[in-house]
């Protein structure tokens, strides 16, 4: 399912640039550039369900692929 979701994302219009995608198992994760700003988005499926999360900035750094799949992870303890 991640692999296949991170595929569909890889062959996206409308970014400036190609997405950067990561599988990092459990979730997946990619990061795209739209109109100057930086967005980041990871998900991921589970017992619980199908989670997602999206961060947006003007700086690239604060949002990278590890970070997002943090908060994301900690996002999907706190359902629990």
């Amino acid at each position: 399912m991640i692999s296949r979701r991170l595929e569909v994302v890889e062959k996206m219009e409308g970014a400036s640039e190609r997405p950067e995608t990561k599988n990092f198992g459990s979730v997946g994760c990619f990061k795209l550039r739209l109109t100057g700003v930086a967005e980041t988005s990871c998900f991921l499926v589970d017992g619980g369900g199908y989670l997602a999360l999206t961060l947006r900035s003007s700086d690239p750094k604060q949002i990278d692929l590890d970070t997002v799949k943090g908060f994301l992870e900690k996002a999907a303890a706190l359902r629990k």
